[in-house]
């Protein structure tokens, strides 16, 4: 059986394949590698005969923290692979570069996922951040540890939502618009009331209730499978599905297109929101520059970690602190230290406290 560096690729069950992000160091955040080896796996188990049923796990608490925004040389990165679509311009300037990486890793595959002719199952626990919606939401169905949290806050880096825009059809337009206008955490229970889950089950029996159900599909005709699911992801279509995502897409482009107008990168840069700050290492974007933007990702991945709120007097100076009595695990103080070595670089003054 094939290995993976930051996959892994078992067969839990009879006629089922599990892949499972192993990157739990960093919370399973995507680079351009753990998503070029996701799609090898995906195709690995559709072309697999004996496969019917593909579940798709996470090592670790979290399920994905989403794009890994510290992965440096994004676009050279894109040359170590052999890409799968016709797109092209990985390495052009201006925004094209961006809008070539985004069409071939995110929607690209998203899309592909979508329509692989075998059912696919996501599990998922603890914190499911942007990318990581771009992971389940291509699957068929979704089961979801109580403890799952889902959220895309990347409004607040001057981007309308991520690159799959499946917002409207998994939440309907107003849950929609609520959860983007507020980059808010949405429970495992409320996606269920929502529709986007289909089912919700104690985080020890995750892994159980999943691949008991995929044991289950798994029994049907493989014909029949392929069938219900293409009539189903065509009625969706007919709809105007495809056509929404493909024309949202081109709208998100326009969000970076924005931002490199204004800052030369391809996200909105703030140093402060209103009421308190957490630093956030994003990404140099091949280019040197250490990006500081706002309270959702490290907050939605820490929660234990303090925000200090801010006055006119130190709004440039932000602080954080470790709290004394619920420590943060190694790979999260890593993490914030790195935040804040970055923070260092823009802001000299910053301060990291432990305890208070």
């Amino acid at each position: 059986m094939k290995t993976f560096e930051t996959i892994l690729y078992e067969a839990p069950a009879e006629h089922v394949a599990r892949i499972v992000l192993n990157r739990p160091e960093t919370r399973n955040a995507q680079d351009t590698n753990l998503l070029y080896e996701l799609n090898e796996a995906f195709d690995l188990a559709a072309q697999d005969d004996q496969v019917k049923v593909i579940i798709l796990a996470a090592k670790g608490p979290h399920f994905s923290a989403g794009h890994d925004l510290r992965e440096r040389d994004t676009y050279q990165h894109m040359s170590e692979h052999k890409t799968v679509g016709t797109w092209c311009g990985f390495t052009c300037a201006g925004a094209e570069a961006q809008m070539a990486r985004e069409k071939e890793i995110y929607i690209g595959f998203c899309e592909r996922w979508r329509n692989i002719p075998k059912p696919t199952i996501a599990a998922v626990q603890g914190r499911c951040v942007a990318g990581g919606l771009m992971l389940i939401w291509p699957c068929d169905i979704i089961i979801a540890a109580h403890d799952a949290e889902f959220c895309d806050p990347v409004v607040s880096f001057g981007i309308g939502g991520v690159e799959f825009f499946a917002h409207p059809w998994e939440l309907g337009p107003r849950k929609a618009k609520e959860l983007l206008f507020t980059g808010r955490k949405m429970g495992a229970e409320e996606a269920e009331r929502l529709g986007m889950v289909n089912k919700v089950v104690p985080l020890d029996d995750l892994r159980t209730e999943t691949r008991a159900l995929a044991a289950e599909i798994a029994t049907k005709h493989p014909f029949a499978l392929r069938q219900a699911k293409r009539a189903v992801n065509q009625t969706l279509d007919v709809m105007g599905f495809y056509a929404a995502v493909q024309a949202v897409f081109d709208i998100h482009q326009t969000g970076h297109g924005n931002a490199l107008s204004e800052s030369g990168l391809p996200i909105t840069i703030s140093i402060a929101t209103n009421q308190s700050l957490v630093a956030c290492l994003l990404t140099r974007h091949g280019i040197g520059v250490p990006l500081i933007d706002p309270f959702t990702m490290l907050s939605g991945l820490f929660p234990d970690l303090v925000m200090l709120p801010l006055s006119p007097a130190i709004e440039m100076r932000p602080r954080l602190v470790f709290p004394p009595n619920r420590p943060l695990s190694i790979a999260a103080r890593e993490f914030v230290e790195a935040v804040v070595e970055t923070v260092d670089e823009l802001v000299p003054q910053s301060r990291l406290l432990h305890p208070l």
